[in-house]
């Protein structure tokens, strides 16, 4: 649901020992080049180079997701970002979600109208919005 984009800022020379395994299949960075993967797919990286690696890293939402699922993951990543900050953090996530209405939640309403877009991806045929 999540893509995730790293530009190569700072690769080691000769780069064979700064790596990104998606799944089954591992990419090496490389200098001035970007790398694009799924997140819901398990990953991991490592770096055993004698040097720094330094990537830029981009996310964004898939594009197959409909607005409305959207909203439903956001109003997630808030809540668990919330959580790791603390109480007085999720006090404020809770007084703010009180404040807003729950605009932002996982009730069906985007900006006021119900989002009746329908998921056609294969891996969801059939399948209605969250």
């Amino acid at each position: 649901f999540i893509l995730t984009c790293h530009l190569g800022l700072k690769i080691p020379p000769n780069n064979d020992k700064a790596w990104i395994r998606v799944g089954d299949e591992t990419r090496y960075w490389q200098q001035d080049k970007v790398l694009i993967f799924d997140t819901s797919i398990y990953h991991s990286t490592r770096n055993d180079a004698q040097t720094d690696r330094y990537v830029l890293l981009i996310r964004f939402w898939h594009p197959d997701l409909t607005p409305t699922e959207v909203a439903a993951l956001s109003f997630i990543f808030d809540f668990l970002n919330h959580a790791a900050m603390g109480e007085a953090a999720m006090n404020r996530f809770e007084f703010e979600q009180l404040v807003q209405g729950n605009t932002k939640s996982i009730d069906n309403n985007v900006n006021g109208k119900k989002d009746k877009t329908k998921v056609n991806s294969p891996s969801r045929k059939g399948s209605n919005d969250l």
